[in-house]
């Protein structure tokens, strides 16, 4: 279908009493918010019912749940051997924009203060068909392991102390 510009595209995953400080931080030059769309998407009835009770949004509101599944995405092993040091896990296609985007955002941004508090800390980028880009950003960033195609993507959420989603759009 034709491509919408990305203000009318916004999704939303509301948490924490400063929601709506941090939706409109991160998303600079756009005010109000709820006349800014004709409609808004979110992946859960929560996310809906906390975006309608913090802004006034009068456009359609579709929840479109992401689907998980709990048989194969279970916790690890009694038996399973976490490593020594921190691991911050981001997962997804690799060669999406803005999966990308979040990756290279996370990494000259936000990467840099965090081995500053925690140096032996390692940030794991896993999952499909990386851009170019991004194997080249990974490969020069410190303590930043790259892992393309796997074929169990599960070891990597049981060995990860945090999970990260730095999307901007």
């Amino acid at each position: 279908g034709r491509e919408r510009p990305r203000s009318r595209q916004l999704a939303v995953q509301l948490e924490g009493e400063d929601a709506a400080m941090k939706i409109l931080e991160a998303t600079p030059g756009v005010t109000n918010l709820e006349r800014s769309g004709n409609e808004f998407h979110f992946v859960s009835q929560l996310d809906r019912t906390r975006a309608r009770q913090l802004f006034d949004i009068r456009a359609a509101a579709g929840v479109a749940p992401i689907p998980i599944d709990t048989g194969y995405y279970t916790p690890a092993p009694d038996s399973w051997k976490r490593p020594g040091h921190p691991v911050v896990l981001f997962t997804g296609h690799l060669g999406h924009p803005p999966n990308v985007d979040a990756v290279s955002y996370f990494l000259r941004n936000l990467w840099p203060a965090i081995l500053a508090q925690a140096p032996d800390a390692q940030f794991h980028v896993v999952g499909c068909m990386p851009a170019p880009e991004l194997v080249g950003l990974c490969g020069r960033a410190p303590n930043v392991e790259l892992h393309a195609d796997v074929p169990d993507i599960r070891p990597f959420f049981w060995n990860a102390s945090v999970y990260v989603v730095p999307m901007r759009y």
